[in-house]
Formats: structure tokens, C-alpha cells, sequence
């Protein structure tokens, strides 16, 4: 059975936000982080025990697009060309097709998919204003956030 996405409220948001966010004064901090964002007290204690999908499915994803996109870009990075020796024991270039052919195959893959919606303005026009994306990059290696932002956030909301 295919899991549902979660469409992420504005407390939601904000929580996300706050919790991830190194530079927020409850950065790591679930409890703190809940009750900034308007959740009650007894629903805020229990967060992370309760684990809610929606709060499952953003950590969680966001973990996983972030790994993948770091292997992406060491893949876009790999060298194509290899060292190769005569029989003389002259040194040469070769490229390595396969290689050549599956980093070919991945770039136009990242740029019709992530490109698409990030350099497209009609793709951007998409995301619904009442939605709300929370796009967490991890940075570093011990997978500390880095930047969090939120995306199709109405302008009514605070």
C-alpha cells in the first residue's frame, strides 16, 4: 500500500522550522520547538514518542533526498577519463564509455526532474499556495541541518 504524502499545516511548519534550524533559539529541541509553534502542551511532551506521520515523513524524507542528491553530485563528479599504458609502457587517456554514458543519463535525469522545478517559473507556479513544502538541506557530516525553507507558504499565514 502506497503511503500518502502529508500535507504540512502552518504549526507543522513552523515546528519543522524551529527544530531543524541551527540557528533557531530551540534548535534540537522538540518540546520547545512544538510549543513555539502553537502546539498544546500535552501534545507538544508527546511529539516524538507519538512520532506523526507527517513529522515521520519529513525528517525521514528529507534524510533520504539529501543523501541522494549528495550521491548525485559525487556521481556527477567522477572522472571519466581513465590512465591506461601501452605495451611500451607509454602512459595515455581513455575515456570510460560506460561511465561517460550512465553520467549522461543522470544529468539529463537531475535536470529534467530537480531543474525542471527549480529553473522552470511555470513548474514553480505549480506549488499550491494553501500547501507547504519544507525543503531541510543537511550540510555537514554528522547530518546537523543546515537550512530549512519553506516553499507555497500563503502570505497569510505568520
Amino acid at each position: 500500500m502506497a503511503k500518502r504524502k502529508s500535507i504540512l499545516g502552518p504549526r507543522q511548519t513552523k515546528f519543522l522550522t524551529y527544530y531543524v534550524d541551527p540557528k533557531s533559539e530551540t534548535y534540537a529541541n522538540a518540546l520547545q520547538s512544538a510549543l513555539k509553534a502553537g502546539f498544546a502542551q500535552e501534545y507538544a511532551e508527546s511529539l516524538t514518542y507519538q512520532l506523526p506521520d507527517w513529522l515521520s515523513d519529513s525528517l525521514g524524507t528529507n534524510k533520504m533526498l539529501v543523501k541522494a542528491e549528495r550521491n548525485l553530485d559525487e556521481f556527477l563528479d567522477l572522472e571519466t577519463t581513465e590512465t591506461r599504458f601501452t605495451k611500451n609502457g607509454d602512459e595515455y587517456e581513455k575515456t570510460n564509455t560506460e561511465i561517460l554514458k550512465v553520467k549522461a543519463d543522470v544529468t539529463k535525469f537531475v535536470a529534467s526532474t530537480v531543474g525542471k522545478a527549480k529553473y522552470n517559473p511555470k513548474e514553480a507556479e505549480q506549488v499550491p499556495q494553501h500547501q507547504t513544502v519544507v525543503i531541510i538541506n543537511y550540510g555537514n557530516r554528522d547530518n546537523a541541518p543546515v537550512h530549512v525553507r519553506a516553499q507555497g507558504v500563503s502570505n497569510t499565514a505568520s
